[in-house]
């Protein structure tokens, strides 16, 4: 397999947890050369005082990062750039379609990163004009005046015009804009990844879970594994544009559980088919390489997220996860917390009654410890879903599924539970 691979742990930070050998092959060529040619930190100060820049706290690999980072954004700056600020009026609502989409401090964020870019990026076209002019005036190539800069004599660096140009960023408060701004423009790229896939038969489908998160805040985002891969490989393929390379991008879900240890782990695969449209090769989960993503499996997880998503965070309201298991075809029940003691009484009788063999002998005996209803929330969760579970089936045979009563649900926990149930025959017509 050819390409690249990228392992992410939050959306939109791709370089937080890169290896090394991800991260060479992700730079641009101009990153290459610089960690190529100039890795010797020494050298790179010589350089920058050169030119009259000020080294104080200067650090290497925090300027590789943050232009790895950058590099990532501007490839697509000016299409993105158009499509919030220029593109898509809205004239009877006075509006850019696009940059309505976002909430209002995403708004601003947006706003301020843009025009910190195009502040930067006028600051250093004024110092390459500068510096090439004096080249041309060290040569006696040029002797007229020129609009900029405005002197006519040859200047050292640490007397260029360039060096009182005022930077963007001033203080900490417009750093905590422009990185919440990097990030709205890096979740928005890998959305609009999306819009270069032919989805076929479920292109609704995706449309309305692209429709669901737009509006969702990055620090608040927490997208199944799967779609976060989906997101990343499109998204670097669209953006190296080599027709017929795969790129691979892996995800998994760490950033949610409660250990901080995934409990589902995907790897996607891309390629760019022509130059307007990508398709995905093959998705993998990787504690399951055998389970096949075919198109209708890959719907219903949409699909469930399209709800899920509903609401931002690591939690979800348990109607919530129980309306995105119904939307798949499985029919679930909540049993309410008034009817436990009933469930406690029948899984006792079953014990019992000797008819509980076929569970852990060690399950068996708590069932029959039990007092009452009050050692509820103190008893194993095998015990309780087993509890449910075999009360549910009796009293419920309508529901496929049956749960233990709960406020709010884990969104890792859904989307492990819809896995497993997509292995299920029965959902194959759901």
């Amino acid at each position: 397999m050819c390409g690249k691979r990228i392992r992410d742990e939050k959306f939109g930070c791709h370089n937080d947890r890169i290896d090394k050998a991800a991260a060479k092959c992700a730079r641009k060529y101009r990153l290459s050369y610089l960690h190529d040619k100039l890795n010797d930190q020494r050298s790179i100060y010589e350089i920058l005082k050169k030119t009259g820049q000020n080294t104080d706290g200067f650090n290497v690999d925090f300027l590789i990062k943050n232009m790895e980072n950058r590099s990532g954004i501007h490839s697509h700056f000016q299409e993105l750039r158009e499509g919030c600020f220029y593109v898509n009026w809205d004239k009877l609502r006075g509006k850019w379609v696009v940059f309505d989409e976002f909430s209002g401090d995403m708004q601003e964020a947006l706003a301020f990163y843009v025009f910190a870019e195009a502040q930067t990026n006028l600051n250093m076209l004024k110092m390459g004009i500068e510096r090439y002019v004096n080249k041309l005036r060290e040569t006696g190539q040029l002797l007229r005046k020129v609009p900029y800069p405005s002197y006519v004599e040859l200047k050292t660096p640490d007397k260029w015009e360039c060096n009182s140009l005022s930077p963007p960023i001033q203080s900490k408060v417009d750093s905590v804009k422009y990185e919440k701004g990097l990030k709205v423009m890096q979740q928005f790229i890998d959305q609009r990844s999306f819009q270069f896939l032919s989805f076929g038969v479920f292109r609704k489908t995706m449309l309305e879970y692209l429709k669901t998160i737009d509006k969702q805040s990055d620090e608040q985002w927490y997208p199944h594994p799967m779609i976060k891969s989906m997101m990343m490989a499109l998204s670097i393929a669209k953006k190296e544009k080599k027709i017929g390379a795969n790129m691979a991008a892996l995800s998994d879900d760490s950033n949610m559980t409660f250990s901080g240890k995934p409990t589902m782990s995907f790897s996607v695969i891309a390629k760019m088919v022509s130059e307007e449209a990508c398709e995905v090769v093959n998705i993998t989960e990787l504690s399951h390489p055998d389970f096949q993503f075919n198109q209708d499996r890959i719907e219903k997880i949409i699909r469930t997220e399209t709800i899920i998503e509903r609401h931002p965070g690591k939690e979800i309201p348990f109607s919530t996860y129980i309306e995105a298991l119904n939307t798949i075809g499985i029919r679930t029940k909540m049993i309410k917390m008034d009817e436990i003691p009933d469930a406690i009484r029948y899984i006792k009788d079953l014990a019992q009654k000797g008819l509980l063999a076929q569970y852990p002998k060690e399950t068996v005996a708590q069932i029959l410890a039990i007092n009452g209803v009050e050692e509820w929330d103190d008893l194993d969760g095998v015990v309780r879903a087993t509890t449910v579970s075999l009360y549910g089936i009796n009293k419920y045979p309508e529901f496929n599924s049956h749960m233990t009563p709960a406020e709010k649900i884990p969104k890792f926990k859904c989307r492990q539970s819809i896995l497993f149930a997509l292995e299920k025959p029965y959902l194959e017509t759901a």
